[in-house]
């Protein structure tokens, strides 16, 4: 599949929406909402998803509008009642069904669970997060349902491919991360095999993704006595009408469904990811409660309203107020939080509630705090906000849109531009800051043996970009006027490339160069056209030396260049992991 080998639908407002009469004030601004989809529109014609639809509801009023087609080849045009895979939006739902279970008294908040998953209890948790699996310490209490609920259990989503414990997921095919492909087991057995391993924090620490709503979906059908489909079907998707949401669709709906998509950045070419009669058009042995639903924006709408309004939905109660206001605050504190999230400083103005991302401060989307959501990988985006009474929401399924493009943030700016409500919060772009990043580590190894290590071996350079990311390739040319690229592959698989133009060699000395994102060739090319923020670091000048020290040798890395305090430490952990990397290259130690 070539990318922009689609043609880009024609899309109109859809008939259905709810149309203000002749003379009543509208709620919505007809201006924003054209500047809005116009922004869509364009993310299309770049090819950044092949279609859309949102939704956008204020009280009564509801505006749905589409643009672009359901696929890059052959395609149909957006539907109002078109199915997607909703991904982690779907979260809030599992976090909802154990609320009900606490409200009907068969579950506690904070019980542990191993009243009804034994197989959790006396856990070992890691010593090191980077040690073997055999080198634990035993947990210092339980895990309770509310460590699940909140992501503080103790076990969570990792980046790196090379830690023994991501090595032993993957071994026993448990699928912590993206779903696809699924992980074969039923709960029972999945259970059964995380069983087998420690912990990687101790239960209460620290937030770590996703596991705890892996773990809900066992829990909740457990609790109930019925299979997770059945108890969400009868306590959620029945009352609320949502006629359309599942863990997968049936071959009656399968032509309302659409492919998903991936994409490749050291090609900038999008792949499908999973087809219309892939992963979900059949039961999975697994339904999981982290990300497997598939729904409609008018299902989801139904749930979201419900939420926003305390737990009632068209005269009939599904949760208290006081579940709700519990499942939609931060639950974490300052401790938990710290060093926690996907990057560094993910949870200094946000917070984490049961399944929703809370904002806690004033934002770039809008001053006002108190809104509530989340996003899904594929492609989708919700959130409520009780302060307007506004829900939006926002379905694609292209991982370039949502990963890549990194142009939510548009959408929601233009939501809150189409009621009125004030956008103008902190800056888009976070302080930038000039400044020196430099880390300095002693070796018990020659200068000429250090030199090698970082001029010449391949291992040490792919090491230099920041975990999360993976560098399983690396090109060394290391003289004056040449370059190094070296690739970095997001934990969703896209790939970036790196450069470094050196501008002064002096072998067993000083190396100095420039650092900047390229293409697989070579090429500098522009972090925004890739998805990167625009406070990424460009034309980073770098400086190592080596200077001998006794026996061994001093090394230190300096990075210059202009960025927020934020990349500023993203970058020192890259340097730091270099350094690690380094010190494994030869039989000394690093000290």
């Amino acid at each position: 599949m070539r990318r922009r080998t689609f043609l880009l639908t024609v899309s109109a407002l859809v008939l259905a929406s709810a149309i203000p009469a002749l003379g009543q004030q509208t709620t919505f601004d007809p201006a924003a909402l054209a500047a809005l989809k116009g922004k869509i529109e364009a993310s299309i014609a770049k090819g950044d998803m092949p279609g859309a639809i949102w939704l956008l509801a204020k009280g009564d009023e509801v505006i749905v509008d589409t643009a672009g087609s359901t696929a890059y080849e052959d395609g149909v045009p957006m539907r109002r009642d078109t199915i997607f895979r909703i991904a982690s939006v779907g979260k809030a739902v599992g976090t909802a069904a154990v609320m009900m279970l606490v409200e009907d008294k068969k579950l506690s908040l904070d019980e542990p669970v191993d009243r009804l998953l034994p197989e959790l209890a006396n856990r070992q948790v890691l010593k090191d997060l980077k040690g073997p699996i055999t080198d634990t310490v035993p947990a210092t209490r339980p895990i309770l349902v509310r460590d699940l609920m909140n992501f503080t259990l103790g076990f969570g989503v990792l980046f790196d491919p090379t830690l023994p414990i991501q090595q032993a997921i993957d071994a026993r095919q448990l699928v912590n991360g993206p779903p696809v492909p699924p992980t074969p087991w039923t709960p029972d057995e999945w259970l059964a095999k995380f069983a087998e391993l420690p912990l990687m924090h101790q239960p209460g620490e620290t937030w770590m993704y996703n596991t705890g709503s892996l773990l809900l979906g066992v829990l909740i059908a457990r609790a109930s006595g019925m299979p997770l489909e059945d108890f969400l079907a009868t306590r959620i998707f029945t009352p609320l009408g949502m006629v359309d949401t599942g863990f997968y669709v049936p071959p009656e709906k399968l032509e309302r469904f659409q492919p998903a998509y991936g994409v490749n950045f050291a090609s900038n070419e999008q792949f499908l990811e999973d087809p219309v009669d892939g992963v979900w058009s059949r039961p999975p042995s697994f339904p999981s409660a982290a990300g497997g639903l598939v729904s409609t924006l008018d299902d989801y709408l139904a749930f979201a309203r419900m939420l926003l309004n305390r737990g009632e939905y068209k005269g009939t109660r599904l949760l208290t107020e006081a579940s709700v206001a519990e499942m939609t605050r931060n639950q974490l504190t300052p401790e938990q939080k710290q060093d926690a999230g996907f990057v560094p400083g993910f949870f200094d103005k946000l917070g984490w509630g049961y399944g929703v991302l809370t904002y806690d401060t004033p934002d770039d989307i809008t001053p006002t705090p108190g809104r509530y959501g989340w996003d899904g990988g594929y492609g989708t985006s919700w959130a409520n906000d009780p302060a307007t009474g506004l829900i939006g929401l926002m379905f694609t399924q292209s991982v370039q849109y949502y990963i890549a493009s990194n142009q939510f943030r548009d959408f929601w700016r233009g939501a809150f531009t189409a009621i009125g409500a004030e956008t103008k919060g902190v800056s888009d772009v976070p302080e930038l800051i000039t400044h020196d990043v430099a880390v300095t580590r002693s070796f018990n190894a020659s200068p000429e043996r250090a030199w090698r290590a970082f001029a010449e071996d391949a291992e040490v350079m792919k090491w230099w970009g920041p975990r999360p990311w993976t560098s399983p390739e690396a090109r060394m040319d290391v003289r004056e006027g040449g370059y190094s690229v070296v690739l970095m592959r997001s934990p969703e698989g896209h790939d970036l490339w790196m450069r470094w133009e050196y501008t002064r060699v002096i072998p067993n000395q000083r190396l100095e160069y420039i650092q900047n994102l390229s293409d697989k060739d070579g090429n500098p090319i522009d972090p925004t056209s890739v998805g990167m923020p625009p406070e990424f670091p460009r034309d980073v000048a770098t400086v190592v030396t080596l200077t001998p020290k006794g026996d061994g040798t001093e090394v230190t890395i300096t990075e210059h260049t202009t960025t927020s305090k934020q990349m500023m430490e993203y970058s020192k952990m890259g340097l730091e992991q270099v350094m690690d990397q380094m010190g494994k290259s030869f039989d000394g130690a690093a000290n």
